[in-house]
């Protein structure tokens, strides 16, 4: 009777270990949402502990390898940085200046950024390796507050057109990590 007691108990402990596992491993889960799209990779990480005096009210939208979103002639599945296109990667804002390229954010390459919503649910981690002249600061006779939105929105990459549509432009949070 003893032993079946003992076993029944052993059982018992090894449940709660299993339960205390998921919890912890829950915490550090970070699964990359905005606009209903949720990645299919979660990011495992510790939930960061948010600096207010490094965060960025911005726009989000969403870009992809599809034409829509990059001219082909510049589409080589390569970042600003020369990393791989991949989830996890945001791009900002570059304007041509006397024929160069320079980049005209509040973000800078490199940089590892915590995105939430305005409502701080977790969208997820990200680094900016990419770039892209958004739209507006081509248009001549566009506006200060035009140009101004062009150094604060970000393009979070995503796997397809479809999901960059869905994405469309949204209010976010950014906070950098370093």
């Amino acid at each position: 009777m003893g032993e079946n007691i003992f076993r029944m108990m052993e059982k018992i402990i090894i449940f709660f270990l299993l339960i205390l596992i998921v919890l912890i491993i829950k915490d550090y889960m970070v699964v990359p949402r905005i606009n209903n799209y949720v990645s299919n990779k979660p990011i495992i990480s510790k939930k960061p502990v948010l600096d207010e005096s490094k965060c960025y009210e911005m726009t989000a939208t969403g870009y992809t390898r599809h034409p829509e979103c990059i001219s082909l002639e510049l589409d080589d599945g390569r970042t600003a940085t020369n990393t791989k296109v991949q989830e996890g990667i945001v791009a900002i804002n570059v304007n041509l200046i006397n024929g160069k390229w320079v980049v005209d954010s509040v973000l800078k390459l490199g940089q590892d950024i915590y995105i939430t919503t305005m409502n701080d649910e977790p969208i997820g981690y990200f680094r900016v390796e990419d770039t892209g002249p958004f739209k507006v600061g081509n248009v001549r006779g566009a506006n200060l507050k035009d140009l101004e939105w062009d150094k604060r929105n970000c393009d979070i990459y995503v796997a397809n057109i479809n999901l960059a549509r869905k994405m469309g432009c949204k209010p976010i949070k950014v906070y950098i990590l370093n």
